[in-house]
């Protein structure tokens, strides 16, 4: 597994991208993401771990939920080779998949879903190339 990005919910794209654009980042399009409810656009710096950024939609409860103290970052993905296997893995070690594998048009199409654990919170897995 290798670290891949860290996802931040925000309420705007538009304002929380114009922050990002300040430290340095540059912004790729920002994509609807309808499977998942929400848009997303991705930050890159050289050398740097990437950033996504999340727009939840007015109907996406869960994730409005956890943005009760504005902008926060609530993921942190990871790249992995067969995704699969690794959903597998990480279930029979006590995580809960929270999204069977779907394609994400921000990657490519490339398969990503989500997990959670009480030690580790949110994760995401994206397979790798």
């Amino acid at each position: 597994m290798k670290l891949h990005h860290i996802g931040y919910l925000t309420d705007s794209i538009e304002e929380s991208r114009s922050g990002f654009l300040l430290l340095g980042y540059a912004a790729g399009e920002t994509t609807d993401f309808p499977a998942h409810k929400c848009k997303i656009c991705m930050l890159y710096k050289e050398g740097e771990m990437a950033i996504e950024l999340v727009e939840p939609y007015q109907d996406n409860k869960s994730l409005r939920k956890q943005m009760q103290n504005g902008v926060t970052p609530y993921h942190i993905c990871y790249e992995v080779h067969n995704i699969e296997n690794q959903i597998d893995i990480l279930v029979g070690g006590g995580y809960f998949l929270l999204s069977k594998p779907v394609p994400a048009p921000a990657f490519q199409d490339k398969l990503i879903c989500y997990l959670w654990s009480r030690t580790t919170g949110f994760i995401e897995l994206v397979n790798g190339s």
